[in-house]
């Protein structure tokens, strides 16, 4: 789908109502962008040209690509500014089909077009529900990421990365990381979670032992100036998500200390105190909140130890929203609640009341990506908890209609001669559901599983169906690579799953076939959540079958 939005007025939309994705091994694989000839493209492509006195839009048959292709590779590199150009033979009696719709319309707002043009496509393709088992596949991810904690050098943590095939390398990062792809907190929540279902077990004594462990090795770590993102395994040292970066990020505290407070509240509401945890949390804030601007912004990354400002912009100040929320709540002191409201009235105001969210992600800095819209879908739901003002709904509904505009709801199938073995994505596996990840490369992923539970919140409170169909997407067809009990694929055993791959060339390979925490909390969070915030909707949505639709 190609949408375009008119200074004048008008609105353009055209969508292949028809997607069919067939090709050929050689342009699968196709990195070096050669130009192609074959009668196994079964795809067109819509794009537009610009100029300075013209614009052009159209479709393309077959799938003919320019001015600017990806060579596979993830950014910075991948991108190249040529033409991949895909033609058919001229044979007698070949034949050709392609379906193209166009919607014409007039929206005053940026964000109202592409909530409509989704909508348009969404119900044209009609995207169906890839119905997983949610309570085996909780089960698994808990047994596997106790599996995977371990005590180094007197640090209890997980390990940053590792391959998630069988027979794969035995490298692993040397890095257990609070946030972003680390998630160690997050697992530490989610292992004492599991700990208060199942009370009085071994299991759940193990879960409550591992989590408060590790959660106790990371109060050592300084936070006001932060000397780190976590620790080193093999010297006990403070370490960084990106060493080469030299630099820590807010993102890393927002999602560290936000997994850890949902874990205090929640052992809280069971008899369990936990005032240690809480103060630690609090002396980030108490460093952080000298340093908000007065429109309301954060700086983005800052040198270790002597936290000194290296990148001041605020794209992402809603990473620490629900931080700020929770700890105002828990300490009852109003003036974190007060900056976290702040920070979000300047995201808004910014950039993000036109449609336009950028800086999710640390390693890709301030481009428009899919994270960005989840993490201010998250902010502004803490914010409406906090204050029940409709705004901060009404601007969640504008951050989720972005995000979910990421979603592949079509079926990108791997061709037919492609090699198993080589494939992370296997024949056969529905692709509705992964998500594009950033503008700048093709690469995709199923981190919006960990935002379930925001979009069923939301049709709770709409009572808007459409967004209860995308939080059913989420909960089940992001688990559609996953390994489970007698459908492990190539992967470790139950639980794992790789990180990324893409549905461009090389298509169904990652940049590598390693697993991350995030991988599996994300998956977590939107289970857990989901149950949190209504168990009878829960019960419905797990037991979901697309025939009953």
């Amino acid at each position: 789908v190609f949408g375009v939005f008119f200074k004048d007025g008008l609105k353009l939309t055209i969508l292949n109502p028809k997607p069919d994705g067939r090709t050929s091994l050689a342009d699968a694989r196709d990195i070096k962008i050669k130009t192609l000839i074959d009668s196994a493209f079964y795809f067109g492509s819509i794009g537009a040209s610009i100029k300075p006195d013209t614009f052009t839009i159209g479709y393309n048959y077959p799938g003919t690509e320019g001015d600017i292709t990806y060579t596979g590779n993830t950014y910075p590199g991948g991108q190249k500014m040529q033409w991949r150009r895909r033609y058919h033979p001229i044979d007698n009696g070949f034949v050709q089909n392609y379906s193209v719709a166009f919607r014409f319309s007039n929206e005053t707002s940026f964000p109202e077009f592409y909530k409509n043009d989704w909508r348009w496509v969404w119900s044209i393709l009609h995207p169906e529900v890839n119905h997983q088992d949610i309570k085996t596949i909780k089960s698994c991810l808990l047994s596997m990421l106790s599996d995977r904690v371990k005590t180094r050098n007197g640090i209890p943590g997980i390990t940053n990365f590792t391959s998630a095939v069988k027979g794969g390398n035995n490298y692993e990062d040397p890095k257990t990381i609070m946030g972003f792809c680390g998630k160690t907190l997050e697992v530490a929540n989610f292992l004492l979670a599991d700990a208060l279902d199942n009370e009085n077990s071994l299991v759940g004594e193990k879960h409550r032992m591992q989590g408060e462990l590790i959660i106790q090795s990371f109060l050592k770590l300084k936070l006001s100036p932060p000397e780190g993102e976590g620790f080193n395994f093999n010297t006990a040292k403070p370490a960084l998500a990106i060493p080469s970066a030299k630099r820590v990020y807010l993102r890393s505290y927002g999602d560290g200390l936000k997994a850890l407070l949902k874990a205090v509240k929640r052992e809280e509401q069971a008899g369990i105190s936990h005032d240690d945890w809480i103060v630690w949390a609090k002396t980030f804030a108490d460093w952080l909140l000298p340093q908000q601007s007065n429109g309301g912004g954060f700086p983005r990354s800052w040198e270790p130890m002597s936290g000194k400002v290296l990148d001041p912009s605020p794209g992402s100040s809603y990473t620490v929203i629900p931080y700020l929320v929770l700890l105002g709540e828990l300490t009852g002191d109003k003036c974190y609640s007060d900056a976290a409201i702040k920070a979000g009235e300047f995201c808004w105001n910014t950039s993000q009341k036109d449609g336009v969210f950028i800086g999710g992600t640390i390693d890709n800095p301030d481009v428009i990506d899919k994270e960005a819209g989840t993490l201010s879908l998250e902010a502004y739901l803490w914010l409406y908890h906090l204050t029940s003002d409709k705004k901060w709904l009404n601007r969640a509904i504008v951050a989720a209609n972005f995000a979910e505009t990421w979603i592949y709801i079509w079926n990108v199938p791997m061709p037919e001669d492609e090699d198993e073995a080589t494939l992370g994505w296997k024949k056969g596996v529905p692709t509705v559901g992964v998500q594009l990840i950033s503008t700048g490369h093709s690469l995709t992923d199923e981190y919006m599983a960990f935002d379930v539970n925001e979009f069923a919140e939301i049709y709770k409170n709409t009572g808007d169906l459409h967004y209860y169909d995308v939080a059913l997407i989420l909960l089940h067809n992001t688990k559609a690579m996953m390994a489970i009990p007698g459908r492990e694929y190539d992967l470790k055993g139950p639980g794992w799953q790789q990180e990324h791959w893409s549905m461009a060339p090389v298509r169904g390979c990652g940049i590598h076939r390693g697993w991350l925490p995030w991988v599996s909390t994300s998956h977590l969070n939107g289970i857990y959540e989901l149950h949190e915030l209504d168990s009878n909707l829960y019960k419905k949505m797990i037991n979901y079958r697309s025939h009953e639709n």
